[in-house]
């Protein structure tokens, strides 16, 4: 069955998330991955998934989003996407923490150790990926 382009776009970020952390990704991930104003698009995309045999949910647990084929060994392009989302996803947590607040200096730094470790965890997935094809 024909996926839509969000549908596919989730489906390849779940299976980069999993590949990358051994866990599925939460639902604010998900929304800020694929720029989605709310978390209700999610579950809708979600739901055609799992209904079409992609994905399933595991009962009471949370981030227990598991593809039913294990995904592939990730490529560079896929490296960069989840920085991408990583660097995204931190971003939208910058703006949510209140950069013009009273706390802006303790939320930049925040924001900016999530940041480098985005960045660090993408170093780290690149040069596994280097490492399996030498």
């Amino acid at each position: 069955m024909m996926l839509t382009p969000k549908q596919r776009q989730l489906l390849d970020f779940i299976g980069a998330y999993n590949r990358r952390t051994g866990c599925g990704p939460s639902y604010d991930e998900m929304t800020a991955a694929l720029g989605l104003a709310s978390k209700a698009g999610i579950h809708r995309l979600i739901n055609a998934l799992e209904e079409r045999g992609h994905i399933e949910r595991l009962p009471k647990r949370a981030r227990a989003i598991q593809l039913k084929q294990p995904p592939a060994p990730l490529s560079g392009d896929e490296t960069v996407q989840l920085l991408v989302d990583a660097l995204r996803i931190a971003i939208i947590e910058m703006e949510d923490a209140g950069w013009n607040s009273a706390a802006e200096p303790l939320a930049r730094q925040d924001a900016l150790r999530r940041v480098r470790a985005a960045y660090k965890e993408a170093q780290r997935a690149t040069q596994q990926q280097m490492a399996g094809a030498a």
